[in-house]
Parts: structure tokens; sequence; C-alpha cells
């Protein structure tokens, strides 16, 4: 029983700030009111302009409110498409070379995106079409692209393997390239 009385007077104290805060917003509306019928302009003048000052600022608080929680909303659901992913890839490759021989890679095929969530990282599988000295090399190579998630929502990959097939031989870049 204890328990309810707190609950009980808690409520009661709510209940009376509330009606004590209506009761000043009153009491101030109608000292407006009395200095516009006497004309005392200069004290109607202090008065509001403190409501504009907080109107203002209560606008304006509510608009950054909403433009933050927005941009939160927006950036923490951009996924990582398989079109993202190629296209942040495809940017890297076409600015190096594979190896001391000029070869460049084209992106034939994106088999996936997996995203993990937990830890704002993401893989892609990818087909590459080797070429060297302007001749296409006669199988595509599979490789892997690496990414990761920044806070304001948008991707990086951060490493590049190609899978030759060979475990001594997998080379492997690091790098930040963003979309």
């Amino acid at each position: 029983m204890p328990e309810n009385k707190s609950n009980d007077n808690y409520e009661v104290t709510q209940k009376g700030i509330a009606e004590n805060l209506i009761q000043v917003g009153r009491d101030y509306i109608r000292n407006i009111r009395i200095n516009v019928s006497a004309g005392n302009w200069l004290m109607v003048s202090i008065l509001v302009i403190p409501l504009i000052i907080i109107s203002f600022l209560g606008i304006k608080s509510v608009e950054s409110l909403a433009s933050a929680i927005t941009s939160t909303l927006s950036s923490h659901n951009q996924n990582l498409s398989q079109e993202k992913a190629e296209r942040i890839a495809q940017k890297w490759l076409d600015s190096v070379s594979l190896d001391s021989k000029g070869t460049t890679a084209t992106i034939k095929q994106v088999a996936g995106v997996r995203i993990d969530e937990s830890s704002n990282t993401a893989e892609a599988q990818l087909s590459l079409g080797a070429q060297q000295g302007g001749q296409s090399l006669p199988r595509l190579l599979p490789g892997t692209a690496y990414f990761t998630r920044y806070s304001d929502g948008t991707w990086a990959m951060t490493k590049f393997t190609i899978h030759t097939g060979d475990i001594l031989f997998e080379p492997s870049w690091t790098m930040n390239v963003k979309e």
C-alpha cells in the first residue's frame, strides 16, 4: 500500500505543477492585455519580445531536431547495393595496375554483397576480367572487395583481394576509396 501512495503523490505533484504553469501563462497574457488596453506600448514590447524569441528558438530547435533525425535515419538505412559496390570497386580498379606488367581489370559480375550490420562492414564477391597489353586474359579472376560503413552512412572500400587459387600468392591491397 505505501507504494501506491508515492505514485499518487507523484501524480498530484505533476498535476499541481501543470496547473501552476497554466496559471502563470494566463497571468502573463492578462498582463499583456492590460498594458495594450492602457496604451503602455513599451511594457507590451518588453513582454512580447521574450515570447517571440522563445517561439523562434523553439521552431529552430524543432527544425534542427527533425533534420538530425532524418539524416540519422537515412544514413543508417543506406545499404551497400551490388551496383554501388561495383561502382566503388571499379573506381579503384581504373586507377591501378595489378602488377608490374601493366595488367588491368574490369568487373564482369558482382555475385553478391554480404553486409555485417554489427561491425558496419561488407564483402562483395566479384568476377574480374583482366587485360594485359590490350589483350584480354583467357579466364575470369574471382575477387573480394571489402567495405566499411562510416558514421555518416557512406561506404568506403578498404581492401581488395584477387583469389588466384594459390595459397602462397593471393594479391591483396588496402586503400580507402569512398563513393
